[in-house]
Parts: structure tokens; sequence; C-alpha cells
């Protein structure tokens, strides 16, 4: 549980899913252990709720940001179909130019709110990558965020083969102390050698 931020969002894109029985008792038993962590660490160290106050955050600013990209596409959809009638309405073209200028203005504003949390989420990396990319034509942004977000996986994997490769170097003749660099839980040591 050294990161809540995504066990959460995971387990919310799970239940998405339309998950089996089973799977959904699952997710309820995780969210429920989850919850149960947070109270007690609460009562014992009281330095979780902000963490949690950022992932609630998070999710309601993502699932915006999602709602407002859907918001410029449709428009972007109605405004490229009315320009290919016969004889196009300047007055309607105008009034959906500004839609889609606020909407994508908004969609900005989301995308920075959601940098200050957390800036390497990979699912808000490839979904704003992929908005800029294919419905801003700014392929140059969006590629970069698409490839960070590949980048951020990747690292994340190597990161996870590291402490499962870590348990051969924990013998008596070497010190290892394995720290965690996750932003919600900096320094956190996660293992340590039989020598020390």
């Amino acid at each position: 549980m050294s990161n809540i931020h995504a066990s959460l969002l995971e387990l919310s894109f799970a239940q998405k899913k339309k998950p089996s029985i089973q799977q959904q008792f699952t997710i309820f038993r995780y969210k429920s252990i989850i919850e149960e962590h947070l109270s007690q660490d609460h009562i014992d160290h009281k330095e979780i709720h902000p963490q949690l106050t950022n992932v609630i955050e998070f999710e309601r600013l993502f699932s915006e940001m999602q709602k407002s990209i859907e918001q410029v596409t449709n428009l972007q959809v109605e405004f490229w179909t009315h320009l290919t009638t016969l004889v196009p309405d300047l007055n309607v073209l105008n009034e959906l130019g500004k839609k889609i200028y606020l909407a994508a203005e908004q969609v900005d504003r989301y995308w920075a709110q959601l940098c200050m949390i957390n800036p390497h989420y990979q699912h808000a990396l490839t979904l704003y990558g992929e908005y800029l990319k294919d419905i801003r034509n700014h392929d140059h942004l969006g590629t970069q965020l698409i490839d960070k977000s590949f980048a951020s996986l990747a690292a994340k994997k190597a990161l996870d083969e590291n402490a499962a490769s870590a348990d051969v170097l924990f013998n008596d003749n070497t010190s290892i102390i394995h720290v965690s660099g996750n932003k919600e839980s900096l320094g956190k040591i996660l293992n340590t050698s039989q020598g020390l």
C-alpha cells in the first residue's frame, strides 16, 4: 500500500470494466482494506489524509478533463460537419469556434491542475497526449506526452523487476537499503539486507 493514489484509481478503473461477482467482491474488499488502512494511519500518524484528498481531487479532475475532451471532440465534429454543408452559416461556425476555444481552454486548465497533483500518471499522460495529437493537431506535444507515458510505464516495470530481483542482492556481506522514491511515500524504507 505504498501508493494509495494508484491503488484507488486502478480499483475504480477495474470497477468500470463490469467485473464478475467474485471480482466485484474482491474490489470491494480491497477498497475496504484501504479505508481501514487510512483510518488506522490517521489515528497513528495523521499524515495520510492530505494524500487521500489529493487522490479524490485527482479523480475528480481526471473525470472532468475526460468530459471536457469529449465536449471538444463533439464540438469539432459538429463544426466540421456544418462546414461541409453547401452553404455554411458563418454565425453558426463562429459560435461553434468560440465554444471549441472555451472548451479547449478548460481542458488545458484541468491538465495543469492534474500536473500539480501527479504529473507522471500514465493514463492522464496518454489521454492528454492523444487529445493534443488527434484533436488539437499538436503532433509534437502530443507525441512527447505519449512517449513520456510509455517511459513512465517502462520505468515502473523496470523498478518492479529490480525490486523483485533485489532479494538476490541481500546477503550477509552486502548492506543494502531499498528506499521508496514515490511522491506519496518519499524516503520510506521498503527493505533492508540481513547485515543491517
